[in-house]
């Protein structure tokens, strides 16, 4: 895998391979880590957001550490 592709697509060929749909979210891997990868990716930009927000107003010197610790735990 290599991120953003799985395998050559963005959307893997058996995203939806499982009959019915709903039980592709559990027993579908492709499905499942697509899901995976989606949620990660969200995640980050929203965390990164949240820290340019802090940067521009003025938070406690305790605040600012621990966004900067948490910003670095995720890189």
């Amino acid at each position: 895998n290599n991120f953003p592709l799985m395998g050559e697509n963005i959307l893997p060929p058996d995203l939806f391979f499982y009959k019915p749909l709903i039980s592709n979210l559990i027993n579908n891997p492709a499905t499942v880590q697509l899901i995976h990868r989606i949620i990660a990716v969200i995640l980050i930009l929203n965390i990164t957001c949240f820290w340019l927000y802090t940067k521009k107003k003025n938070v406690s010197k305790l605040l600012n550490n621990t966004i900067n610790l948490f910003i670095t735990m995720l890189i």
